[in-house]
């Protein structure tokens, strides 16, 4: 072997098939996910060959974020123990809805895809001696399996999948949330006017200011039910400043949101979210937001918090 080449670690398939073995330098910091033996798999972060992509000053993302007010108590029983809690000086809090298109991709060759959020703000989570301040990610609905995959597994995010069907017009936008024909939800934003002035960021809009967005990974033990192989809180920094650049803001204070609590029938693996989903109320008026961006994260700092 060349000195150049370094050690390697060797996968070659059973049986008697003549198959080239696929092999992983073992200095390589890179990430492996089911089906193993084929090298590093490609995603948001890595290509084939565990390096990073280019392009992602490229990309763009449109949000349109929905804030409201709800009640602390109800919306605390969304977090998922007590390593969590919403920290602000009355009985209310705030949470938000945010779809995101994005567009041109370099992970996914040029394509874009979207996703839709519902995020509890002010919430703290111990990290060692310190805390870190947060919006509390309930769960993230995506159309595109790769996303979900690799998010669930290298982050630690709560992701599903849904059919996000949005109409966009100069000054509206609706969503529909939808599995298999059974719609669930919707988002409505309406009267939006372009924004020539600084516009509050949804991430900010809150008791204090925050640092990133909160998780908890979790991942069942085999053969084991109620048992965990992986569970702890992970953290998503916010970017770096000039990750991305802002093309366009616009604001509104005339949005709606609503879910269904629909049957086993009509929505077999999603019932019980949508359920729960349905029993927000949001408390006083609503603050809407769009922003057009260009250069995107790959979240590549995301990272686990020592609860």
């Amino acid at each position: 072997m060349s000195p150049n080449i370094p050690d390697v670690h060797k996968y070659s398939p059973p049986g008697h098939c003549n198959v080239q073995a696929v092999t992983i330098p073992s200095e390589m910091s890179a990430f492996c996910r089911m089906p193993l033996g084929y090298g590093p798999f490609p995603g948001p972060r890595q290509t084939t060959s565990g390096l990073p992509h280019h392009g992602w000053n490229e990309a763009r993302s449109t949000t349109y974020s929905l804030i409201f007010k709800a009640d602390k108590s109800h919306l605390s029983t969304f977090l998922p123990n007590e390593h969590f809690r919403i920290d602000t000086e009355n009985g209310l809090a705030y949470a938000s809805f945010a779809l995101v298109h994005l567009e041109n991709l370099p992970w996914l060759a040029g394509r874009g895809y979207n996703h839709f959020g519902f995020y509890i703000h002010d919430v703290v989570c111990k990290d060692g001696a310190d805390e870190v301040r947060g919006k509390y990610l309930i769960v993230l609905f995506e159309d595109c399996a790769d996303a979900i995959t690799s998010g669930r597994e290298e982050l630690g995010y709560a992701k599903l999948w849904a059919d996000l069907s949005a109409k966009y017009e100069s000054t509206n936008m609706r969503l529909c949330l939808g599995w298999d024909g059974s719609v669930f939800g919707e988002l409505s934003i309406n009267g939006l006017r372009n924004n020539e002035g600084d516009v509050p960021d949804p991430a900010k809009v809150s008791f204090r200011p925050m640092q990133g967005i909160l998780h908890y990974k979790y991942v069942p033990r085999t053969g084991s039910p109620g048992e965990a192989d992986v569970q702890y809180p992970t953290f998503t920094p916010a970017p770096a400043e000039g990750t991305s650049r802002v093309l366009r803001t616009a604001l509104s204070q005339t949005g709606h949101f609503g879910f269904k609590a629909l049957s086993f029938a009509e929505l077999p693996t999603l019932h019980h979210v949508a359920a729960r989903l349905s029993e927000l109320r949001p408390q006083g008026p609503v603050d809407c937001i769009v922003i057009e961006e260009v250069g995107v994260s790959d979240i590549s700092s995301q990272r686990i918090l020592r609860a």
